[in-house]
């Protein structure tokens, strides 16, 4: 890139004999110039010498100036002088640049975003477009990598400069290396001799530029300080390229545009942690991918993580855990190997007073992002101040630039883990942290309650006005959050905040706010925000819901009941919907009972149950269809309704469905799957998740989900479409990041199913043993998954299955291992999960319809059961509801000849309800198919009614078999809820 405003600043060296003319024109006036008289040193005389060469013709050739004897030759002219050095003179190639860095990794996007700017500005150059060397600028906070990249690009465009490479570190043990010290050496390796060299800054600048004129030379200066600095060691030569790294943005004040380098990509960070620990196949990247994660990808964290595992200081899995406690990052911080601590607080050390108490208090912003204006309640300043502060905050990269907020407006910021730990390690008494936080509630309380009038104008209605303490009058972002359908997005980033808005609104009284922001909390599920303080506001909510309405009631439950099916905890989830459902008793909660309809579809989708998520969202697409205005809940439960059942219209394109942000988290995972299964375009649906993955990152849940699909994906296509190691390889570091982001979720459905993708693709990779150990990991925690999981003929259990068939096909256990798989994928197609039997057709080298033609009538045990209710709709404490319960003949045939008198009794029973009857004796000589029965239930209890089936051999008084199904939870007795 051109340095023009430098180029303007300090012109280009004159032609030779236009400068030697101005510089000869009196011994008087080129004395004043260059400090030549009676006594002028050695330097000085050479310079002048320069100049006379350059008017006879001679030219200033960039080579090294070994001093000659001067004795009996003083009355020689200078010109004639530098003509005597030039005749015995040997031009070097200085070749400066640092050897490449072996455990260097990633930064393929920064890389070729510097090598397309060199390319550019070169061919600019060559068009004589560009009189000014290149001059390509990077920056970025402390041991973030700057100089590994310019070392890297340097080394890879370094032929275009035969005539070589100068390097220099221009800031030493935090201190600025002088100019002069600099071009000292820069001269010295050019071969200009060290006697000689002048001793003034301003002349050695000069002579360097003399030196490179005419040279194609690549520079680096790395670790820039100021531009003052830099000023005295930019050459005039337009075929030079300098390149400088700095932490703060240096380019402007150059007519250039710098590039920011910022945390690694995960799967970056995951290989330089793999190479700093010169680790092999057999790398922990479980224990890995948490080190990355607790590090915020920070490239010189990670190399201080992996000494003190090198060291023996701590095992890889130790070290993860102790990253994860709170402080841990400590560990890596002060790690004596890699100095971090000290070079982050070398630029907290320069900072102001005001700065600095600024950057500490940052510390108890509990979001992972935010915007300028907290630091107007946490440090009680005026908003102009409180965004200078983090403007310079930013530019001293001790806070990283979060992006412009496309709906507010607004920029936002980020604290990344490393500095966090720091800010918080540097904090003093006086800061007030509490009195700071109780202020930013405040300021977040005002901010709630401008975006609730926004999005519903009646809220306002004999609520006194608001009283804009901490926020600007004239600000537009609750505007902007409510008209532009993304206060979910908002409510994403700021949802540790909201959560202490709850509390402070609930010990006001305030009922009517407190409940309105707990009913925005539902499936959003925020990194770094522990469990229990969500589920306790949500109790506070719904406290505060009570005091309110009946509809704020339905409204918080629905919010309670998405947040337990984000943790897959199914029966409270469908407790929570039971409840609303039974308030939804009017007509003027009919958009309410659709939302119900939707709710209780995504559950069963996120469990697996495919067809009952496609009936309970058909159910949500009619009710919808009644309402004036429920076209606009359509988009979303349409796309739902195609990721439950492919056979379904495919949902609008992205381009045509408003902005929303679930409605666009939903669509981004049915348009990857569209292009899959339809198109069989597998780039189309690696790049919407991708995508998908970048835009949702923020939301631990989604993330999660994401995670998974990517490792689903790449080991789909692996098997199916490429045979390409490269994709399992994608597929094990997509299923470690979402087994990670299951584990800090607490959803251990969720890791179960991850750990049977990373069964698949360990086998693939060759590595049986891990795959074996994920697969008994997974296994030891189904016992603790929510029991309504675990139900006859789930679909959780189908996929351990088909993991513990794929080792015993690898081990050469085939027949059993066939036989697994049809069992697993009969469950899959009674859920119709036909995704997944598609990915079991394509491990056994059939067709879905011949995989599925082939079962045997007794794999259909696993599915020998249903016990469901009549209607789809929850009953109440005490009130009759029919209860059907189908039992499998396939299944009962197994016993025949087995009992006695061929007669099994089918029992029903259950501790939560009266069944009646409770029994039915079966002749299985005469049976003729399925055996359908119906019972009568009256649940008992409000909540998860657990139904038992047995089937009992009367004559042999042996219970042969028991199952135990889940059924929708039971709303309390209407009269109850008043």
């Amino acid at each position: 890139m051109s340095v023009s405003s430098f180029s303007q600043r300090r012109p280009r060296l004159p032609r030779p004999g236009w400068l030697a003319a101005l510089l000869t024109l009196t011994a008087s006036t080129a004395a004043g110039l260059i400090s030549v008289g009676p006594n002028a040193t050695p330097a000085a005389a050479v310079l002048t010498g320069v100049a006379a060469a350059l008017s006879a013709g001679i030219g200033a050739r960039a080579v090294a100036a070994r001093r000659r004897s001067h004795t009996g030759r003083s009355a020689e002219s200078p010109a004639a002088q530098w003509k005597s050095y030039t005749e015995t003179l040997v031009q070097p190639v200085p070749a400066q640049l640092p050897p490449s860095n072996s455990t260097f990794r990633g930064r393929a996007t920064e890389l070729a975003n510097l090598q397309e700017r060199h390319e550019r500005w070169r061919d600019r150059q060559r068009a004589g477009q560009a009189g000014a060397p290149v001059v390509i600028f990077l920056h970025g906070m402390a041991g973030i990598g700057k100089t590994a990249v310019a070392q890297t690009l340097a080394h890879a465009i370094k032929s275009g400069y035969p005539d070589g490479q100068l390097y220099s570190n221009l800031g030493v043990a935090g201190t600025a290396r002088p100019p002069g010290q600099v071009l000292h050496s820069f001269l010295s390796a050019l071969g200009w001799d060290v006697e000689l060299i002048p001793d003034s800054t301003a002349e050695r600048a000069w002579l360097f530029r003399v030196l490179t004129r005419g040279k194609r030379m690549l520079i680096v200066l790395d670790a820039a300080r100021d531009q003052a600095q830099l000023r005295e060691l930019m050459p005039s030569e337009s075929r030079c390229t300098v390149v400088v790294t700095s932490r703060r943005d240096l380019s402007p004040a150059f007519g250039a545009r710098s590039l920011q380098i910022g945390p690694l990509t995960p799967d970056d960070g995951l290989d330089l942690l793999a190479a700093a620990l010169a680790q092999g196949p057999d790398f922990d990247l479980g224990a890995a991918t948490e080190i990355v994660d607790a590090c915020g990808a920070h490239p010189l964290a990670l190399r201080a993580a992996a000494d003190l595992a090198m060291q023996g200081q701590h095992s890889l899995p130790g070290l993860a855990a102790r990253l994860q406690e709170p402080g841990g990052l400590q560990t890596v911080l002060y790690a004596p190997s890699r100095d971090l601590h000290d070079r982050l607080s070398g630029e907290y050390r320069q900072l102001s007073t005001d700065h600095q108490k600024a950057f500490r208090l940052l510390a108890f912003v509990s979001s992972r992002t935010f915007v300028p204006w907290v630091l107007r309640p946490a440090s009680e300043v005026e908003l102009p101040e409180a965004e200078n502060l983090l403007a310079d905050l930013a530019s001293a990269q001790l806070v990283l630039a979060a992006g412009r907020d496309e709906v507010t407006a607004i920029d936002r910021y980020e604290l990344p883990p490393i500095t966090r730990q720091l800010a918080a390690s540097l904090a003093e008494p006086a800061d007030d942290a509490t009195g700071a936080g109780l202020r930013l509630d405040e300021a977040y309380l005002e901010a709630a309650e401008r975006v609730i009038r926004e999005l519903d104008p009646d809220f306002a209605v004999g609520r006194p006005d608001i009283t804009d303490r901490w926020l600007p009058q004239d600000a537009l972002f609750a505007t902007r959050v409510a008209n532009q359908g993304q206060a979910k997005a908002w409510v994403r980033e700021e949802y540790s905040n909201l959560l202490r808005v709850i509390r402070l609104a609930r010990e006001r009284s305030d009922h009517a706010l407190s409940a309105r922001i707990a009913s925005w909390l539902g499936g959003c599920m925020p990194r770094g925000v522990a469990v229990r303080d969500v589920l306790d506001g949500f109790t506070r909510g719904i406290d505060s819901a009570h005091q309110v309405s009946e509809a704020a009631v339905i409204d918080v439950l629905l919010a309670r009941g998405a947040y337990w099916t984000a943790l897959e905890q199914y029966g409270a989830a469908f407790d929570d919907f039971a409840e609303a459902l039974s308030r939804c008793h009017t007509g003027r909660f009919a958009t309410r009972r659709v939302t119900v309809e939707r709710r209780c579809g995504e559950a069963y989708l996120r469990a697996g149950e495919h067809g009952a998520a496609a009936r309970r969202l058909a159910r949500a697409e009619e009710l919808a269809g009644q309402l004036p205005r429920g076209e606009q809940m359509l988009p979303l439960i349409r796309t739902l309704r195609f990721l439950a059942d492919p056979e379904v219209r495919a949902p609008a394109p992205i381009g045509q469905v408003p902005p929303d942000d679930e409605l666009g988290y939903w669509t981004a995972l049915a348009r990857s799957d569209e292009a899959v299964t339809i198109a069989n375009d597998w780039a189309t649906a690696e790049t919407f998740l991708s995508e998908a993955a970048r835009d949702y990152h923020g939301d631990l849940r989604r993330a999660a989900t994401i995670g998974y699909w990517q490792s689903r994906l790449y080991l789909a296509r692996f098997h199916r479409k490429t045979g390409d190691v490269a994709d399992v390889r994608r597929a094990v570091r997509s299923g470690h990041r979402s087994l990670h982001d299951h584990h800090q979720l607490g959803d251990v459905a969720g890791q179960i199913r991850v750990r049977c993708i990373l069964v698949g693709a360990y086998l693939a990779a060759g590595r049986p043993d891990t795959a074996a150990n994920q697969l008994e990991a997974a296994r030891r925690q189904r016992s603790h998954v929510d029991p309504w999981l675990t139900r006859p003929g789930n679909p959780l259990d189908a996929v351990l299955r088909r993991a513990h068939a794929e080792t015993r096909l690898q081990g050469g256990q085939r027949q059993q291992a066939m036989d697994d798989l049809r069992t697993a994928a009969t469950v899959l197609a009674a859920h119709d999960d036909h995704r997944a039997v598609a990915e079991i057709a394509a491990l056994t080298n059939n067709h879905v319809e011949e995989l599925l033609d082939a079962a045997e009538p007794e794999i259909l045990s696993a599915t020998a059961v249903r016990a469901y209710l009549d209607r789809e709709i929850p009953t109440t404490v005490g009130q009759a509801a029919t209860l059907r319960v189908e039992v499998s003949a396939a299944h009962l045939l197994r016993y025949q000849g087995a009992v006695t008198n061929d007669t099994i009794t089918v029992l029903v029973c259950s501790a939560d309800a009266d069944v009646r009857p409770m029994g039915v004796t079966i002749d299985l000589g005469r049976l003729d198919g399925d055996v359908h029965l119906v019972h009568e239930i009256r649940p008992r209890r409000a909540g998860r009614v657990q139904v038992k089936v047995q089937l009992y051999a009367p004559a042999d008084g042996v219970l042969l078999q028991e199952f135990t199904t889940g059924l929708p939870p039971v709303a309390r007795a209407q009269q109850d809820a008043a």
